[in-house]
């Protein structure tokens, strides 16, 4: 119900409600979570919603006015829907792109199968907490972006533009090129618009960007809570992000030199996601283990 609230704001005949009040209805979305009687799936889908609505709300009065009410809900609702065309032609080019993503999205399931399968022939208790880290990276990556894409490919059958949301997270060359290209890019376009801008004109950019990343530790961390209830470590994620803002400090400060191989970039940067990524996990075993991921299996 606290989902639904905005709804009515999200009709095109409704009065929009002043920047004020966008940003209390967006609290009220937020709140949704703390009244889940279970943790894990039920409760994870529901703090996306919440997180979803809740972003989208301070946006609304840039919608355009003409906008039917099914290209607004899809907007107001999912973080990959831009709008709705009302041009066949334009339409139709969309829904030729669905098929790819589709395969995308079978593609990147069925990589993750062989090393699910294999999980079940090893004793996890002889197995290095590096290499379980390793798996759990994958799995998260592989299925989260395949459901991503899954998303994509059923908006673009309903012939919408759409944005993607990941852009091939593990082939990041830097901490900052993973944060601000290519992992959850409707996060990073909200933290661009309602922090980094705002804050620029006042602030130089290294308080600017630690201020974005301490923004996505609160986040973060509320999510987790939604996601796992009681079961989340408080401060884990706060950690997590706090050091990744430092690594894009230091990496802006000390860029790699010139003529460095690609490769080595990419590599050093995956070698600092794992070693970092149990931070980042730790307060969503329940939610993991919901999902499909084996719990003796966790790091």
């Amino acid at each position: 119900m606290l989902l639904l609230v905005p709804l009515l704001f999200a009709l095109p005949d409704q009065a929009r409600p002043d920047e004020r009040r966008r940003w209390l209805l967006a609290l009220i979305a937020l709140s949704a979570p703390l009244f889940c009687p279970t943790r894990g799936v039920p409760s994870t889908i529901v703090t996306g919603l919440g997180v979803v609505v809740a972003t989208r709300l301070p946006d609304l009065g840039t919608r355009p006015r003409d906008e039917s009410g099914l290209s607004r809900l899809l907007w107001f609702y999912t973080p990959i829907v831009r709008s709705l065309p009302t041009d066949p032609a334009r339409r139709s080019a969309n829904r030729r792109g669905a098929l790819p993503l589709l395969g995308r999205a079978l593609v990147k399931r069925l990589c993750w199968e062989p090393l699910g399968f294999g999980l079940t022939y090893f004793e996890p208790d002889r197995v290095p907490a590096a290499l379980k880290t390793v798996l759990l990276v994958v799995y998260f990556v592989l299925n989260l972006t395949a459901l991503a894409d899954l998303a994509l490919a059923l908006a673009r059958l309903l012939g919408a533009d759409t944005d993607e949301l990941f852009d091939w997270p593990l082939l990041s060359t830097s901490p900052r090129e993973f944060w601000s290209r290519r992992w959850n890019r409707y996060i990073s376009r909200f933290a661009l618009r309602h922090v980094a801008r705002p804050l620029g004109a006042r602030f130089p950019r290294p308080v600017v960007t630690l201020v974005v990343f301490a923004a996505s530790a609160l986040f973060h961390e509320y999510f987790a809570y939604g996601a796992s209830g009681t079961a989340t470590r408080p401060g884990a994620m706060t950690a997590f992000f706090l050091v990744q803002g430092l690594a894009v400090l230091l990496g802006e400060r000390f860029p790699a030199p010139r003529g460095t191989p690609r490769w080595l970039s990419h590599a050093g940067t995956v070698v600092w996601m794992l070693l970092t990524a149990p931070w980042f996990f730790v307060s969503l075993r329940p939610a993991l283990t919901d999902f499909g991921f084996p719990p003796i299996w966790l790091p």
